[in-house]
């Protein structure tokens, strides 16, 4: 069986030509929004190729932002070069998803994830929580205690600040 035979099959099964659904391996050269200017090996540069998945209409998305200079691979699904995607990214620099109200953020420029939705964030809470360690009281024989002691403030200052260098 030839490659033209192979090829015929394959457009029969899938109901269209897939020369074009073959991944394109390209460059980032630039980083725009949710979109991309990638450098395929030819040396054209194609403008505006999206980074997220979902392209209806909703805020829900999964996107994952290359590093500029890193290797990527584009698909096509019309064979038109003003509608190519990445299907596969080497090296991420930031990652987001988002589902309805719901978002997690991995950004590797500062090492951080961030999860949050409409109303709260979990940074926010994780403060708040220590707050509420600090500012805590229990009843005793005598009254009301004090407030944690120092040594307690200091290991709920550690934590707080063992938390922000993970979440923002």
């Amino acid at each position: 069986m030839s490659y033209g035979d192979i090829k015929e099959q394959i457009k029969k099964i899938i109901g269209i030509d897939a020369m074009y659904l073959l991944p394109i391996p390209a460059t980032v050269m630039a980083i725009t929004g949710e979109t991309c200017t990638v450098k395929i090996d030819s040396g054209l540069e194609i403008p505006e190729v999206r980074m997220k998945t979902f392209i209806n209409n909703s805020d829900s998305k999964l996107l994952i932002v290359p590093k500029v200079g890193s290797r990527v691979h584009c698909l096509s699904l019309t064979g038109n070069l003003n509608d190519i995607t990445l299907i596969q990214v080497d090296e991420p620099e930031l990652i987001e998803c988002k589902l309805n109200d719901l978002s997690f953020v991995l950004d590797g420029g500062d090492n951080k994830a961030k999860i949050s939705n409409d109303s709260n964030d979990l940074l926010s809470i994780l403060e708040d929580l220590s707050g509420i360690i600090k500012q805590l009281t229990v009843s005793t024989g005598v009254g009301p205690s004090g407030t944690p002691l120092p040594p307690t403030i200091a290991s709920l200052n550690q934590w707080e600040n063992e938390v922000k260098t993970l979440i923002k």
